[in-house]
């Protein structure tokens, strides 16, 4: 998912849905919320959240497996974390609702063991 701080899409083409650089919300910081396409009659949502940057067009720009998302940081409620990190959830359905979530592992196809 990243390597040398650069985030990268792990989920495969889709469209930016909302894309938030220096955002003043405390709790998420800067985010990237992408919609893929659906299964099962659903969208798909990846979310990246406390990005340091984020290099990702705006919304309705289009992005594909591997495109850099932004860049790993500790924007929002973890500004004061020592170290960066990623914040990375996925849905199937509504973006931000609970009974929508799902294990990133069973969306992208990937064993925790591949992310560097």
């Amino acid at each position: 998912v990243f390597k040398d701080g650069k985030i990268k899409d792990a989920r495969g083409r889709g469209n930016v849905r909302s894309a938030l650089n220096k955002f003043k919300q405390r709790a998420m910081g800067n985010y990237v919320v992408i919609k893929h396409p659906r299964q099962d009659k659903k969208p798909i949502f990846t979310i990246y959240l406390h990005l340091h940057d984020v290099d990702i067009g705006a919304p309705g720009s289009k992005v594909s497996q591997g495109d850099v998302i932004g860049t790993v940081g500790r924007s929002g409620m973890y500004d004061q974390c020592q170290r960066g990190h990623l914040h990375f959830e996925t849905y199937v359905g509504r973006p931000w609702n609970k009974s929508d979530v799902r294990d990133p592992k069973k969306i992208i196809g990937v064993k925790i063991e591949d992310i560097e």
